[in-house]
């Protein structure tokens, strides 16, 4: 990089002591440049097809083609649409310095992608976006929740991301396999497509730190649920399932399919699409016959393949005083996980589950809890884990003011139309060792989505008592998913809304351990010495 870069710096310094300037070019930039001349000074091969009307560029790093009848370059096979691109004078083709210095770095950067836009990929990227901002203000409060809690103005953050499409400002990001497909042609889509999907997620996703989950599918999450909606469709009571049906209709958008790329799932396969994640859980028997730990670092691996561990370990601590079940950095994932795998596993008889989550009145959250309303209804009766004794939408301010949740934020209030009441009974599995003993629940700050739903239900039926720190307030509840008309781009939001009984947004302060750390002492360390203070 230094070679070329300090040669192009070179080459512009010598033109303009040498009084080039824009009177010698087609430009009033003082900074347009004979690219031929700035190429082959750094060692470079220049060469015309007057065939095609491209310039074809041969340098040490890779090779370069430059279209002059439109401002595209094609670099590592990927184009790249320019500032200006060429100019043709007398004969000479100029180039301006923006473009020279964008050439260059996708050029030695292989491992970035240069993402830029021409005006009609500008377009459909705006559009997309704007659909995107409307979606997410009509159906969640997370605006509000983003400035309490990270002090982000999300309108703020618009306007910069809208303004950086709109002039169609080049950025780059890291090519990360398995995150997303690289569209290479030239087309106006395949821009978008590229230039949006990163800026999305870096510019907007990691910034929120998952607040409501606001994201795009990635490449990996799209053919892994795609393969768990496929073989879902399978089961019987598919038709039942009207989540499933509106998942269905997502991932097989035919504009998702485009951005995706054609995935074939093997329906009869019984392989789990989760991964298989050694040493995802493991487990001590810290005093024998007395005091035992597991920890789990996440509820996205593949459930059969812990379960080797984990069954083995609850038949052997069932008779065990003190179970330990350490949750701290365990970022969520399935959010049956704990309940399937853990919980209905230790219990012998039902525990009683009562719930509410606040929703706007967008279209999309209407429809989306409308699925899930008839999905309960017409299910409640074919359910093993769950016994569904209460259900229903109740107007969000009526029920606030019956509850007397008085620090319910009004910004909030002011977008949430209903609440989902429920009331149900989490029912002992078949395998359940009837675990008799005290259940302690690790958390952190790290603990989020399925974790903190977990420490939620943990608090509100009495299965575990919670210890550590607040969690993140990522708490994933009910989601939907939209596709993006332009660029099919799949974008999570959760429609979901949690507060706690005072009517604090649980997305804001996360929830609250029943018992915080020790002074000096972690969440292990304190529930230990508060075992040994009791026996």
């Amino acid at each position: 990089m230094k070679k070329i870069f300090t040669g192009f710096l070179a080459i512009v310094m010598m033109f303009g002591f040498t009084g080039f300037t824009a009177n010698a070019a087609p430009t009033d930039d003082p900074l347009m440049i004979p690219l031929r001349a700035v190429f082959e000074a750094v060692g470079a091969i220049v060469e015309w097809d007057p065939d095609a009307a491209t310039i074809h560029i041969y340098t040490e790093y890779g090779d370069i083609v430059i279209f002059t009848k439109e401002p595209v370059a094609i670099i590592h096979g990927h184009p790249i649409w320019m500032y200006y691109g060429i100019s043709l004078w007398e004969g000479t083709s100029f180039i301006d310095f923006d473009d020279l210095i964008l050439l260059e770095h996708a050029l030695i950067y292989e491992n970035l992608l240069i993402a830029t836009l021409s005006a009609e990929a500008r377009d459909l990227a705006l559009a997309d976006f704007d659909f995107l901002i409307d979606l997410i203000l009509d159906n969640s409060p997370w605006d509000s929740v983003a400035y309490r809690a990270l002090g982000l103005d999300f309108h703020e953050m618009a306007y910069i991301l809208r303004y950086l499409i709109y002039h169609k400002i080049p950025l780059e990001f890291p090519i990360i396999p398995g995150l997303f497909q690289i569209h290479r042609g030239m087309d106006a889509r395949s821009a978008a497509a590229n230039y949006l999907a990163h800026l999305l997620l870096f510019n907007m996703a990691i910034p929120l730190e998952g607040i409501g989950h606001l994201q795009p599918r990635d490449l990996t999450m799209y053919r892994l649920q795609k393969t768990s909606i496929m073989r879902s469709l399978a089961d019987e009571y598919a038709s039942y399932d009207y989540m499933l049906q509106l998942f269905y209709q997502v991932w097989t958008h035919p504009m998702a399919v485009w951005f995706y790329g054609e995935y074939i799932v093997d329906v009869d396969s019984e392989e789990s699409p989760f991964p298989e994640i050694p040493g995802n859980v493991t487990t001590e028997i810290i005093t024998p016959g007395s005091v035992a730990s597991m920890r789990i670092r996440s509820f996205m691996g593949c459930g059969d393949f812990d379960d080797l561990t984990i069954l083995p370990f609850l038949n052997e601590i069932a008779d065990f005083d003190h179970l330990i079940i350490d949750l701290r950095g365990n970022g969520g994932g399935l959010a049956s996980y704990f309940n399937e795998r853990i919980a209905r596993r230790l219990i012998s008889e039902p525990l009683l589950f009562s719930g509410y989550q606040f929703f706007a009145g967008g279209e999309i959250a209407t429809k989306w809890m409308n699925a899930v309303l008839d999905t309960v209804l017409l299910n409640k009766d074919y359910s093993d884990s769950l016994d569904i004794i209460y259900f229903e939408f109740l107007p969000a301010a009526y029920f606030i003011e019956r509850e007397g949740m008085a620090y319910f934020n009004p910004d909030d209030l002011a977008r949430l139309a209903y609440v989902a009441v429920e009331r149900a009974y989490l029912l002992p599995s078949e395998d359940s060792v009837g675990f008799n003993g005290k259940i302690w629940m690790l958390v952190d700050g790290n603990s989020a989505s399925a974790t903190a739903s977990a420490a939620a239900m943990s608090i509100a039926t009495g299965f575990a008592t919670v210890v550590g720190e607040n969690t993140s307030g990522v708490m994933g509840p009910i989601m939907s998913y939209a596709v993006l008309p332009n660029t099919g781009i799949i974008w999570r939001t959760d429609i979901g809304y949690f507060a706690d009984s005072t009517g604090r947004s649980q997305e804001v302060y996360g929830i609250t351990p029943q018992i915080r750390n020790r002074p000096t002492l972690d969440a292990r360390a304190t529930v230990l010495a508060i075992i040994a203070e009791t026996n």
